[in-house]
């Protein structure tokens, strides 16, 4: 069952993923929604581990940041909700979609 309360869209974005301090990876969205986001990749961060994302848009728009937590694995790599997105970084995320 599925319990998203955002559609997700297919959406190919450049992503870095940072742990605390000592972690910090590449990857790219399979996915994005206003709520979270799917990512192709092979590491997959233990569930429920909180995380820096930034998103690295096409030219013409500023990247995103925002904290996540992993919800779900896939075959293909990981699920990320987004934890207390503001206003702001909502409205960036729309115009992604113009």
């Amino acid at each position: 069952m599925d319990n998203r309360t955002n559609t997700r869209l297919e959406f190919k974005i450049g992503l870095e993923i940072r742990v605390g301090d000592y972690q910090t990876f590449s990857v790219e969205t399979r996915d994005l929604s206003l709520g979270g986001l799917g990512v192709a990749s092979e590491n997959r961060l233990p569930l429920q581990t909180e995380c820096d994302i930034t998103l690295h848009p096409m030219s013409g728009h500023s990247t995103i940041a925002l904290e996540a937590a992993v919800v779900r694995h896939t075959e293909e790599g990981m699920g990320l909700v987004f934890l207390h997105p503001t206003k702001e970084t909502l409205i960036q995320l729309c115009d992604l979609f113009m």
